[in-house]
């Protein structure tokens, strides 16, 4: 097993279920309220698993390449925690909401297919950091430029997580014929 896709499912996993099942408190809380957590949710547990990469790998460059992609979680962190404490955070929450989720999506899956492009040369990890781009991308650009409501913004971001979960478990669980977890370049 994949030590780091199954933490990066886990968090996928976790977002889903706190996005599903608030879902009938949506009324009292907001339904910009529950897709914020499910990001945060994702975005501590991703942030967690970057450290495990680094510490697996071992490397200066893996530490740097996770290490950047930790900062820049944290930044996403801050903004999350941030839109959820501001004075008018339920006035401004369903506003901020959907620039947060695109952003998670679309730079999350450009920094995955980054990932990919370095695996180019091992199909499997091509393939599976491919199809994780994409299943963060296409939901990322619909939640960001099109003119949907709410409700389906965080269903996108759910269905998202959901997806991936379900795509990160079966890569992690799939036997692995490298060892390393980074290309040869960063490991």
């Amino acid at each position: 097993m994949r030590i780091v896709q199954a933490l990066q499912s886990l968090a996928a996993f976790s977002a889903a279920i706190v996005i599903t099942f608030l879902q009938p408190q949506r009324d009292i809380i907001g339904v910009a309220f529950i897709g914020v957590l499910g990001l945060m949710v994702v975005s501590v547990i991703a942030a967690i698993s970057h450290v495990v990469a680094a510490f697996v790998v071992g490397t200066k460059n893996a530490i740097l390449f996770n290490g950047a992609i930790i900062l820049l979680l944290a930044i996403q962190i801050a903004a999350q925690v941030a839109s959820l404490t501001g004075a008018d955070a339920q006035t401004n929450l369903p506003i901020v909401f959907p620039y947060l989720a695109a952003s998670w999506l679309v730079f999350g899956g450009l920094a995955i297919l980054g990932v990919a492009h370095l695996y180019r040369k091992t199909s499997r990890s091509h393939k599976d950091n491919t199809i994780t781009a994409i299943i963060f991308i296409v939901p990322g650009l619909v939640i960001g430029l099109m003119p949907v409501d709410l409700v389906t913004k965080v269903g996108l971001l759910n269905t998202a997580m959901i997806f991936a979960s379900v795509h990160l478990a079966i890569c992690a669980a799939s036997k692995d014929a490298t060892t390393s977890t980074l290309p040869k370049g960063l490991g």
